[in-house]
C-alpha cells in the first residue's frame, strides 16, 4: 500500500463523530496488518539480519556492498566443489559421484559408470598411473588424492589411447588433499582419444 496520510488537525469546537474517528484509525490498521511495503520502510533502515528469514530471496541474488561471510559446506548437491582459501579446490561433494580407487602398484585403473570424481590412494606399493580406461569422448573427470607419497600420474606424449597428457609434460605428484587433476577425454593428437589435463 501507500503512505498513510495524516488528516487535517482538529481544533477546539470541532465535532468528533464515528466517521472522523474511523477515518483516523482504519488507514493505520489497514496498512500495518500485512500491507507494509517499500514505501513505508525508510531508506537506510539497517534492519537486523536476525529479523529476516533464512528462506528470504534477495532480488537478483545480490547481497549488497561489504564483506559477506559464508560458512563452508561439508556437502554440496548439484554443484560439486567449493574453492578453498588457498585458491585450490577441495573435495567436499555429494558422495554419490565419488569413486575410491586403490592404485597400489598399478599403472592403469578403470572408470566406474556414473562417477565423475576419483579419490585415489595407494594401500601399498607406489602407483604410477599412466592410463585410465573406460572414457567416452567429451568426458571430464576429477582426480582427488589424500596420498602424497605413493600415488603419481605420468605424462605420456605418445598418441596412445587412454593415456595422460599433462600440462608441463611431466609427472604430477599429489599434494595434501583436494583436486589434483581435471582431465577431459578427447582426440587432439592422432586418432586415439586420451586424457588431457584442463
Amino acid at each position: 500500500m501507500a503512505l498513510v496520510t495524516e488528516p487535517a488537525d482538529y481544533v477546539p469546537g470541532d465535532t468528533v463523530n464515528e466517521t472522523l474517528l474511523n477515518g483516523l484509525k482504519n488507514p493505520i490498521y489497514d496498512e500495518f496488518n500485512g500491507n507494509i511495503d517499500d514505501a513505508n520502510i525508510k531508506s537506510g533502515a539497517a534492519i537486523s539480519t536476525s529479523k529476516v528469514a533464512d528462506t528470504a530471496v534477495v532480488q537478483g541474488n545480490t547481497v549488497g556492498p561489504g564483506t559477506q561471510t559464508i560458512t563452508r559446506p561439508t556437502t554440496v548437491s548439484g554443484g560439486p566443489f567449493y574453492e578453498s582459501a588457498q585458491g585450490g579446490f577441495s573435495a567436499y561433494l555429494d558422495s554419490s559421484n565419488v569413486q575410491t580407487v586403490d592404485v597400489a602398484g598399478v599403472a592403469t585403473f578403470a572408470l566406474t559408470a556414473g562417477k565423475g570424481v576419483y579419490n585415489v590412494s595407494s594401500s601399498g606399493a607406489a602407483g604410477n598411473v599412466t592410463t585410465i580406461t573406460g572414457g567416452t569422448e567429451g568426458d571430464v573427470i576429477y582426480i582427488i588424492s589424500t596420498d602424497t607419497t605413493n600415488c603419481t600420474f605420468v605424462h605420456d606424449g605418445a598418441a596412445t589411447a587412454n593415456t595422460l597428457w599433462l600440462r608441463g609434460l611431466a609427472t604430477v605428484t599429489p599434494t595434501a588433499g583436494g583436486i589434483i587433476l581435471r582431465l577431459r577425454y578427447t582426440s587432439l593428437i592422432g586418432a586415439a582419444a586420451k586424457w588431457y589435463e584442463v
